[in-house]
């Protein structure tokens, strides 16, 4: 098989898949680092409670399909899309990816995480999560892969990815086989970045008034989470879950953090919203360490959930204002 293309340095520490792929898939974005490139996203901003995915219980109100777009767009990065409807097998998918791959590297996802086949445990682990990889080469069937999960130049048959690419138990996602080229970019991203940061705030504002406005979303859905905690902390598989996804919550905290403290908006209402933003994170950090200690519920917990949840509607508001200076 060809030699692939070089490897941009892996970033990890972050739990941002969409983000993680793109900075695999371009060198000059990688040296963004990933966590720039999630924030640029507005991934981190707005909250919906996934109770039939115990790992995204609070999950992300954009989905990163959408997000990933909209990282590109600020940026200047001109980008190609394909995508078919899901539940349709798009028989020149093969093909275009070779025409694809033959110019450079090629973002897959969002795809089924729980049916790639590389993974071990995939469909225990994984059922029903989007994931988002980068296509380097193709030859004789086989893909070679990079994975942000960790796995570098893996070859894999295309047949074998099939069922992750169709993406049927997703719902994120425009459809199924979705591919991403990066064609060009323009300007200087060093400085096109911080340019752009005002906007990324006002983008923010209105992830969390989207969040607000969803039935499962916002802070009256956290707060009515907060009194399902004792069943959720007492099952083995959801408590595991539980854990991981209030440990993904205080990363998106700190993330939303770092934007406020480089977006040069010089207010009062920033540094009321930082002090949320690192009480919320003190909160969820509690949180955890309560279910993870103690091993069984705690009152405690329930409390500081609620009390994360106030502090959500204290953010919202208060972003609103940022995002009209």
């Amino acid at each position: 098989m060809a030699k692939g293309l070089p490897l941009p340095p892996y970033a990890g520490a972050v739990t941002s898949c969409h983000a993680q792929a793109l900075a695999l898939a371009e060198p000059r974005l990688a040296a963004l680092h990933v966590a720039w490139l999630d924030i640029l996203s507005t991934v981190p901003a707005g909250i919906v409670v996934r109770r039939a995915r115990p790992m995204r219980l609070l999950d992300c109100v954009l989905d990163p399909d959408l997000a990933l777009d909209r990282a590109l767009e600020l940026l200047g990065v001109r980008h190609e899309l394909r995508f078919c409807q899901r539940g349709e097998d798009q028989d020149g998918t093969l093909a275009l990816l070779g025409d694809w791959l033959a110019q450079g590297p090629v973002m897959l996802g969002p795809l089924s995480m729980g049916r790639l086949p590389y993974l071990p445990n995939a469909q225990l682990l994984y059922e029903g999560m989007d994931h988002y990889l980068v296509a380097r080469g193709l030859q004789d069937g086989l893909v070679l892969v990079d994975d942000p999960e960790g796995y570098f130049e893996l070859p894999v048959r295309y047949e074998a990815l099939l069922p992750a690419l169709r993406a049927q138990d997703l719902p994120e996602g425009r459809g199924g086989f979705t591919m991403r080229r990066i064609i060009g970019i323009e300007g200087n991203l060093v400085q096109s970045w911080r340019d752009c940061l005002p906007e990324v705030v006002r983008l923010c504002a209105a992830n969390l008034r989207l969040a607000a406005a969803c039935p499962d979303g916002g802070p009256a859905a956290i707060r009515t989470l907060a009194t399902d905690l004792p069943k959720l902390s007492r099952l083995g598989e959801s408590r595991a879950k539980l854990l991981y996804g209030l440990e993904r919550r205080v990363e998106k905290c700190l993330l939303l953090s770092m934007l406020l403290s480089e977006a040069g908006l010089e207010t009062s209402r920033t540094a009321k919203a930082i002090s949320l933003l690192n009480r919320q994170s003190r909160l969820l950090s509690e949180t955890f360490a309560i279910i993870w200690k103690q091993g069984e519920f705690s009152t405690w917990a329930t409390a500081r959930l609620a009390a994360f949840a106030d502090a959500e509607e204290r953010l919202s508001s208060t972003w609103q204002h940022l995002a009209i200076l």
